[in-house]
C-alpha cells in the first residue's frame, strides 16, 4: 500500500481521483501485471463513475512519467464542439 500512496501522491490526484478508486485500480494493475496479463504496463486508465457524467471521471495515468494524460479522444470532442459553437455563432438561424 505504501507504494500506490507514494505514486497517488508523485501523480498529485488528490483533487482529482479519491484514493480508494486509485488503490483498488491500481491493486488490480498490479495483479493483471504479475500475472503478464498486460501488454502496456506503462499506461493505467481509470474511470470514476461514482462522479456525474459532466465531471472530470476518465483518467489516463502515465505511470512512467507520473502523470494525468489528455487523452486524444477529449482534444477532438473539444475541437468539434469548439467548431459546432462558432458555426452556430456564424449561421444562428441553423
Amino acid at each position: 500500500m505504501q507504494k500506490i500512496d507514494t505514486l497517488y501522491s508523485q501523480i498529485r490526484l488528490d483533487k482529482q481521483l479519491e484514493r480508494d478508486i486509485f488503490e483498488r485500480a491500481m491493486i488490480g494493475f498490479f495483479h493483471l501485471r504479475q500475472n503478464q496479463s498486460l501488454k502496456d504496463t506503462s499506461q493505467i486508465t481509470i474511470i470514476d463513475y461514482r462522479k456525474a457524467s459532466n465531471e472530470k471521471r476518465f483518467f489516463v495515468i502515465d505511470l512512467a512519467e507520473k502523470k494525468v494524460r489528455i487523452p486524444l479522444m477529449w482534444l477532438m470532442v473539444k475541437e468539434v464542439v469548439f467548431n459546432l459553437l462558432r458555426i452556430s455563432r456564424i449561421f444562428p438561424d441553423r
